[in-house]
């Protein structure tokens, strides 16, 4: 039965001619411009990347992905591909999430139904969502590993942490909390083995924060504190990559945890 709704949405997707989404024009004429860009002028498009140091981002999977994919199919089709990965592997990552942390399976698979096709979907924010499905994954690896010590668990948590950075710096800032907490929680001899699940990760992220943040300033909003705070407490967080942000949707993560 849930692989059937699964696949009815999934229908959904592909029986329009576009799917009706806020972001998803912009996504798909930045996607449209880079190639233009690259193919009429790739010089300039290295040196672009080469003051970013290269593609490792937050932000970056969704617009690579529809640049990439665009070569053999429309903006559009990229789109609606995105999207049917986005709920295959949000229902991979659900059931492996509350199966990790002790729960049921049909548990997840209600929620799983009723959260899929969401606000943020059709607000066409498929970068955070595509890091949702990561950071899912990385807690359930950070438990697991918690319960069962291992070298190729340990990596694998660090990577899906990585992967949700390189999708949202959002999904990665409240994965990380999680994780901490649910370290922490365990007590101190667990939380040295809880560590390497997540440590290196935040190493590596904090390292390239370093050289890829100074070249996002000039994105940052310049709105007053309040205003921010109320960006974040109403759920509209403007994704600036900005200190103020990242903090107060950390602080807003862990009340949520």
């Amino acid at each position: 039965m849930v692989v059937l709704l699964l696949g009815l949405q999934v229908s959904l997707i592909w029986s329009v001619p576009e799917i009706p989404t806020v972001d998803g024009p912009a996504h798909k004429y930045s996607a449209w411009v880079y190639r233009q860009l690259g193919e009429e002028n790739p010089s300039e498009l290295e040196r672009f990347f080469a003051r970013r140091e290269g593609w490792v981002f937050p932000n970056a999977a969704y617009p690579f992905f529809l640049v990439g994919s665009s070569q053999w199919l429309t903006l559009d089709q990229s789109e609606k591909l995105a999207g049917t990965l986005y709920i295959l592997a949000l229902a991979v990552a659900f059931r492996f999430f509350f199966i990790s942390l002790g729960g049921r399976g049909w548990t997840s698979e209600i929620l799983l139904l009723v959260l899929t096709l969401n606000w943020l979907f059709f607000m066409g924010f498929v970068s955070f969502l595509w890091g949702v499905v990561w950071a899912l994954t990385g807690i359930a690896l950070t438990n697991r590993m918690l319960e069962r010590p291992g070298v190729a668990v340990a990596v694998l948590a660090n990577l899906a942490l990585l992967l949700a950075y390189w999708s949202h710096l959002a999904s990665f800032g409240l994965a990380l909390i999680s994780v901490m907490v649910l370290s922490v929680s365990q007590g101190r001899r667990r939380f040295l083995v809880g560590c390497a699940a997540w440590l290196p990760a935040a190493t590596i992220v904090a390292l390239l924060s370093r050289t890829v943040a100074p070249s996002l300033t000039g994105w940052q909003y310049r709105d007053a504190f309040w205003e921010r705070l109320w960006r974040v407490v109403s759920m509209r967080v403007a994704t600036s990559c900005g200190g103020v942000e990242v903090s107060l949707a950390a602080t807003l993560g862990l009340l949520l945890l």
